[in-house]
């Protein structure tokens, strides 16, 4: 966990997490105070990353399908 000026709370941390492209995340105190590792958030990231990716591919598609192509 990121240490802070005031021990007894987390503050918000931004962290580099590289896939396929290097992603600054911003997590809040909440996110930091559940996922408490790196490892544990580069999970989440992982996950998002994913649903973006699937996101894309749906809007990329659709796009693609009404210009009739």
């Amino acid at each position: 966990m990121s240490e802070t000026h005031n021990a007894d709370e987390v503050c918000p941390i931004i962290e580099k997490h590289k896939r396929n492209e290097t992603a600054k995340v911003w997590f809040s105190g909440a996110v930091v105070r559940a996922l408490k590792t790196y490892d544990e958030r580069a999970s989440l990231v992982g996950a998002l990353g994913d649903e973006l990716i699937k996101f894309h591919q749906i809007i990329f598609h659709t796009s693609y399908s009404i210009l009739g192509k």
